[in-house]
């Protein structure tokens, strides 16, 4: 199944006739095909990937605007407030409409995965948050983390 959202593209991995957990992973070379490849192979318990790509990273997925500490890339916008919103009230609803969810998750790498995190504080839809090589380097963002709660323990 794969959806046009905003000029994202969502696509969802797995067939299930049980309720299972549902990730939300941001891809930006579109490797959910691989990821979920992977995931099959090495036997992981069943869930639905929705692999979220397309958008503009330095846009979308930055919690606040900031000049970008790698000088050749375009500036950090700071729309993730924007974006997350739009995952709330658009993508989840459209994806989930039917299939049988037991837990969301959202997972991302690199600048998605600094997304996940900031997710988790910012609302309490995800039950589970994963963040591999996270960019926790952006400008204010441990300052946050340390000073800011979840309004739901991830």
């Amino acid at each position: 199944m794969a959806y046009t959202i905003d000029k994202r593209t969502i696509t969802i991995f797995g067939e299930w006739t049980k309720p299972v957990p549902i990730v939300y992973l941001h891809t930006f070379q579109h490797e959910g095909s691989s990821i979920w490849q992977e995931c099959q192979q090495l036997g992981t318990p069943q869930f639905y990937l929705a692999e979220i790509s397309g958008g503009a990273w330095n846009r979308d997925l930055s919690p606040w605007p900031s000049e970008n500490v790698f000088h050749e890339e375009e500036e950090l916008e700071g729309k993730a407030p924007e974006w997350l919103q739009d995952i709330v009230t658009k993508v989840i609803p459209r994806c989930e409409e039917h299939l049988q969810i037991t837990r969301r998750i959202i997972a991302g790498y690199s600048l998605a995965g600094l997304f996940a995190l900031w997710s988790a504080y910012n609302t309490s839809i995800f039950n589970a948050v994963v963040a591999c090589s996270a960019s926790f380097w952006y400008p204010g963002f441990l300052d946050y983390a340390t000073s800011t709660a979840f309004p739901q323990q991830p």
